[in-house]
């Protein structure tokens, strides 16, 4: 593995991360579409030096996106401050994981869903001394939890895309490799956390815009 893999969560690249996404906001604000927000989760399995992602597989109980590879997250409440503590309080209910052990680097720009009905913010999180066997799976949420590492998912032996013409092209991100395809929105939401939180010296290019 190559060291700069083993550096992703360092104090240096966090640094050059929350300075490139200081300017987007959490804030949760009113009109057509509804708010939501979904945590990206980053740590480095207990025993490891790989950073990897946390990514859940929706259960096919749910009313809506059954069945689905996503990060945590849902829709904003009432009472949450903001978008970020609306990750959190989503991780919390699906995992078990406490807000208290994350470290929030910062949120990445909003997204549409497919539908044009609600802002997606994904917001970047750190784990600190992370177990697995720690997690409290909600299973009437969550069917499945599984990782990838950042150095398997940034291959692009390890990358695909789709392309849709409705009526304008787009190119869908498309993940392969892991226990089920990592496609649609949470496609688009790894895409950018790729290129985010690689160095440049790794030379990732954003599928979405045709760099792969």
């Amino acid at each position: 593995m190559s060291s700069t893999f083993r550096k992703l969560l360092s104090p240096t690249n966090k640094s050059r991360v929350v300075e490139l996404l200081k300017g987007n906001s959490d804030r949760i604000i009113g009109g057509r579409r509804r708010q939501a927000a979904v945590l990206v989760p980053m740590f480095i399995p207990v025993g490891q030096e790989s950073p990897e992602l946390l990514f859940t597989l929706r259960s096919n109980t749910l009313s809506q996106h059954k069945g689905q590879v996503s990060f945590p997250g849902g829709i904003a409440e009432q009472g949450d401050a903001s978008l970020v503590a609306t990750a959190l309080r989503e991780t919390k209910e699906e995992l078990g994981i406490n807000p208290e052990q994350f470290s929030v680097w910062g949120c990445l720009p909003a997204m549409p869903d497919r539908k044009g009905e609600a802002n997606i913010v994904p917001v970047l999180a750190s784990l600190e001394e992370f177990n697995l066997s720690d997690l409290n799976v909600n299973k009437d949420e969550v069917e499945q939890v599984f990782h990838l590492s950042f150095e398997h998912l940034s291959s692009p032996h390890n990358q695909s895309y789709t392309l849709f013409s409705n009526p304008y092209k787009w190119r869908y991100p498309v993940f392969l490799g892991g226990p089920v395809r990592i496609w649609g929105l949470t496609g688009f939401i790894l895409d950018v956390v790729l290129s985010t939180m690689l160095p440049s010296e790794l030379n990732y290019s954003l599928i979405c815009a045709g760099g792969r």
